[in-house]
């Protein structure tokens, strides 16, 4: 148990570089999947869990611990794209989440934001 926790934060904070990397305008240096003909392939963010994971790693930077109130957040998956927000919470206005999307197979941030 206590071991899949440490993966769960090792895999959160590689994921936080990889996305502030991005958002700097750096995406070239996000590392590539490669597919092989024999395997399907592989999806870095596989479910749920891990995209909000990855989406509370990401958010925390840019928010601050007030993002921790706006657990427990809800993923979907839109075509290869993770939709994370979060639920109200009084520290924003009524309508406005944290909101992040971001890909599937490489944990892309495409936006990351209010909104929802």
């Amino acid at each position: 148990m206590i071991g899949s926790i440490s993966m769960r934060l090792q895999r959160a904070k590689r994921y936080t570089r990889l996305a502030m990397r991005s958002l700097a305008g750096k995406a070239s240096h996000r590392p590539r999947v490669r597919y092989s003909l024999s395997a399907a392939p592989q999806h870095v963010v596989p479910d749920a869990q891990t995209a909000e994971s990855v989406a509370e790693a990401v958010l925390l930077p840019v928010y601050g611990p007030v993002i921790f109130k706006e657990r427990p957040f809800q993923a979907q998956l839109e075509g290869n794209l993770w939709a994370v927000w979060g639920r109200q919470s009084s520290f924003f206005s009524r309508r406005s989440v944290a909101v992040v999307r971001m890909h599937r197979t490489d944990a892309h941030i495409h936006f990351l934001g209010l909104g929802r």
